[in-house]
């Protein structure tokens, strides 16, 4: 079984401090939009935030970071330990053109010795919208109690990860478009992506 756990617990200091995923986009805010796109397909759906009320009008479960200030990875931890499936389907909030073909395509390749499958595009990782499973979560645990590191592509070097080429296509693009800044958003907003 798969959780899908939405990561909005980023401090969007380029977008002036504003939760990224409540941005709202065609009447619709990133997260609900990513929910709407993707929850049919997993066992549960839980957001990962310090800002729970933010989000009670979802009515999904929302649990705030272990490990404070540890960036994405302290993210990644709090969805392994408080998701109930065998693994999580991460994804981060700021990504609000996600498509379920590529989720499922990822999903293809879950087994359950393999501790995280992350997509590629052009040879760049895109760990924010991957699957990570509850196997690695010792050695999470450990890389943020030590207070060493906080890197997630450090944390797939040290588990069995299976890298997934995603080829090149205009959907993939919008896939794993980041909105980070108010450019960013602008430009989506006059494109008007669908």
């Amino acid at each position: 079984m798969v959780s899908l756990a939405i990561l909005s617990g980023g401090e969007a200091t380029r977008l002036g401090g504003i939760n990224k995923g409540l941005i709202e986009y065609n009447g619709q805010s990133f997260i609900s939009i990513i929910i709407k796109e993707l929850s049919s397909i997993f066992f549960e759906t839980i957001i990962i935030s310090n800002s729970p009320e933010e989000f009670e009008v979802l009515k999904f479960p929302v649990y705030k970071d272990i490990y404070k200030h540890r960036g994405p990875l302290g993210g990644i931890h709090a969805a392994l330990t408080n998701a109930q499936g065998n693994a999580v389907f991460i994804v981060s909030c700021d990504m609000p053109f996600v498509k379920l073909s590529i989720a499922n395509r990822l999903l293809s390749y879950y087994k359950n010795n393999v501790d995280a499958i992350i997509p590629t595009i052009n040879g760049r990782l895109e760990p924010l919208f991957g699957i990570y499973s509850k196997g690695g979560c010792e050695i999470v645990d450990r890389m943020l109690s030590s207070g060493k590191s906080y890197s997630i592509r450090k944390y797939l070097d040290l588990i069995n990860t299976v890298y997934v080429d995603i080829p090149f296509s205009n959907e993939a693009t919008r896939c794993f478009t980041n909105i980070n800044t108010p450019d960013d958003l602008e430009r989506i907003r006059k494109t008007n992506i669908e």
